[in-house]
């Protein structure tokens, strides 16, 4: 499982992106190093997934297909919304054939066919709406159905899935609760919700290296970097090492994020000057 979070970040300079941020752990294993933030080839949407990895690879290839299968999609003419409610259409055609394969019953394996506890998030910015639109596709094993809903994004609220969530969300809280008490918008408290549970070493199924990419209102997407002095220079990037050149890179577009560099009060991660690397 993982835990992972959809949310809008109040930003001083107007530009409100929809963050998408998870660990890089899943299971069985547990195995590290897994990307679950995803980007597209249509640039203007981003995501995030927990759960059964089978199932949420399936998912999101089968997405990224429907977002880059014509030139309108590509490049972007159809608006996000509709081409969010077009994929849900389209998924859910697609995991009806896929776990309902024409072949004789006693050539079924009924047990690799049921999905653990599953959730895809995909969105990012409608012009037609003026807001963030997601894209949520879930099963959950008590109601053996897959659900899937596209509705717009409230900046007051954070979407978590995976493991704890009612934990999760009472830790978010009370991270933002040391800023202004007035405040009802997020910075970056999910992802230091995230943080905290990968430092947890009792929490098992969550873990490893923490993942991040924002969508933006001009219609752009982009994956952050991540790095913790106190233990490394090295960079990390959706749950992958990468090296110098790319580590540049991302600290160059003011996209690396040091961990030991949290504040409270402000509810972020201080920005440093970019960093050298091996």
């Amino acid at each position: 499982m993982t835990l992972a979070a959809a949310w809008i970040e109040s930003k001083d300079n107007g530009n409100r992106p929809l963050c998408f941020a998870s660990d890089s752990r899943t299971t069985p294993g547990p195995i590290e190093g897994v990307t679950k933030v995803v980007l597209f080839g249509r640039e203007d949407l981003a995501g995030v997934w927990a759960g059964d990895y089978r199932y949420a690879s399936m998912l999101v290839s089968h997405l990224d297909a429907v977002f880059t299968a014509s030139d309108v999609m590509r490049r972007r003419d159809v608006d996000v919304l509709h081409a969010l409610r077009r994929a849900m259409a389209s998924v859910q055609r697609h995991l009806t054939e896929s776990t309902s394969p024409a072949i004789a019953s006693f050539q079924q394996n009924a047990e690799a066919q049921m999905p653990e506890r599953t959730a895809v998030l995909v969105g990012g910015y409608s012009l037609t709406q003026s807001s963030h639109i997601l894209l949520r596709i879930e099963w959950t094993p008590s109601d053996r159905r897959w659900r899937g809903r596209v509705d717009p994004v409230d900046s007051s609220e954070v979407v978590f899935i995976g493991d704890e969530v009612k934990r999760a969300r009472g830790v978010a809280r009370q991270i933002r609760s040391r800023r202004a008490p007035s405040s009802t918008d997020w910075k970056m408290e999910p992802l230091a919700t995230i943080h905290n549970a990968c430092e947890d070493a009792n929490r098992r199924t969550v873990g490893g290296r923490l993942q991040l990419a924002k969508a933006y209102m001009h219609g752009a997407t982009g994956a952050y970097g991540f790095v913790d002095p106190l233990r490394s220079d090295d960079v990390f990037v959706r749950g992958a090492r990468v090296d110098a050149r790319a580590a540049q890179e991302v600290a160059s577009n003011g996209r690396l994020i040091d961990l030991s560099r949290y504040v409270l009060s402000a509810g972020a991660y201080a920005s440093r000057p970019p960093i050298r690397t091996r």
